[in-house]
């Protein structure tokens, strides 16, 4: 079985979206690997694989609820959002919310 088993052709919609970071970051590992700053090398390492995550899946979510029978006529602020005051759910991957 798949996802798309559970996925009814008359009533479910499914999506996804792909983001990426960090091409073009090897020629700064390499120059921090020669100055033997480890630090900075393993701050740039996590970047590409932690900032993808959070906002894109946000908007995606908002745009999901918007764009379905949640709430079409949906127009919170971005705090609003971020403490969850959205009815319905929050279908994005990865991560949740931040909480302040």
């Amino acid at each position: 079985m798949c996802l798309a088993d559970f996925i009814s052709p008359e009533a479910d919609w499914i999506g996804g979206f792909a983001v990426t970071a960090g091409h073009g970051i090897e020629e700064h590992l390499a120059r921090f690997k020669a100055d033997h700053d480890d630090y900075s090398d393993i701050l740039l390492k996590a970047l590409p694989t932690a900032w993808p995550k959070p906002s894109p899946s946000a908007c995606t979510s908002a745009s999901a609820r918007r764009c379905g029978a949640y709430a079409p006529d949906e127009a919170l602020t971005n705090e609003e959002l971020t403490r969850e005051k959205y009815r319905g759910i929050r279908p994005a991957p990865a991560i949740p919310p931040a909480r302040p």
